[in-house]
């Protein structure tokens, strides 16, 4: 029998549990105080002190307000684009004048 296959303890299964959540830590430094400390207090206000679940959470956010405003983008890039071929249609439709020195417009 390996060491792997042997039964564990509880105090063993409590031990692995504890390493294998630590397997991936993050650590940031050079955060702002005041960022820091919003950060711990969201995170034991809003997560139980979850950490990675307001990590998590900011970052969803994000993308989903990335997304927003790509939509956004394209939505003004169709906006113009309908003004423009609408601009078009009316310039085609126009009678051709002349316009005068005094400001008055006279067809052609």
């Amino acid at each position: 029998m390996t060491e792997d296959e042997k039964p564990m303890t509880p105090v063993q299964k409590i031990y692995k549990k504890i390493t294998r959540e630590k397997e991936n830590p993050i650590y940031i430094q050079r955060v702002p105080k005041q960022t820091h400390d919003d950060f711990m207090a969201l995170a034991e206000k809003e997560f139980c002190g979850d950490y990675g679940m307001l990590l998590k959470w900011l970052m969803d956010s994000i993308i989903g307000q990335d997304i927003k405003l790509a939509m956004e983008i394209l939505q003004d890039h169709e906006d113009r684009l309908l003004t423009l071929e609408s601009g078009e249609n009316k310039i085609a439709e126009e009678v051709p004048s002349i316009k005068l020195c005094n400001g008055k417009k006279v067809e052609k």
